[in-house]
């Protein structure tokens, strides 16, 4: 199981269409496969890469799923330590208040994915 924002925009940003179609045969296949998943917070960051990663992401709705129950409870027990609390802050004003990373660690984890 993959998930992140940065693949996402990367694929686009290094990886066009026409050029590279193994490689965006091999990722369609692993997001028809369900091997791909992200959230809604990360769809949210997408909306700060440009056009291509984001109308790529609005085809793709089902992919970025709203974090339910099980995955708050991670983010919280992330949240409860004050280091993860500080590292967060600072990441959030550096990059204008986005950040998917928790949401993305705690559908990982409740997934039960394997890295």
């Amino acid at each position: 199981m993959y998930s992140t924002t940065s693949v996402i925009s990367s694929l686009h940003r290094n990886y066009y269409r026409p050029h590279f179609v193994s490689l965006w045969n091999a990722f369609d296949g692993m997001l028809a496969s369900g091997r791909f998943t992200s959230t809604r917070e990360a769809l949210r960051e997408l909306e700060d890469h440009g056009s291509e990663p984001l109308d790529w992401a609005n085809a793709n709705p089902t992919l970025f799923s709203t974090p339910d129950a099980n995955e708050g409870a991670v983010v919280a027990s992330i949240y409860a330590i004050d280091h993860f609390q500080t590292n967060i802050e600072r990441q959030k004003i550096l990059q204008g208040g986005r950040n998917a990373d928790t949401f993305l660690i705690a559908r990982a984890a409740v997934l039960g994915a394997r890295w």
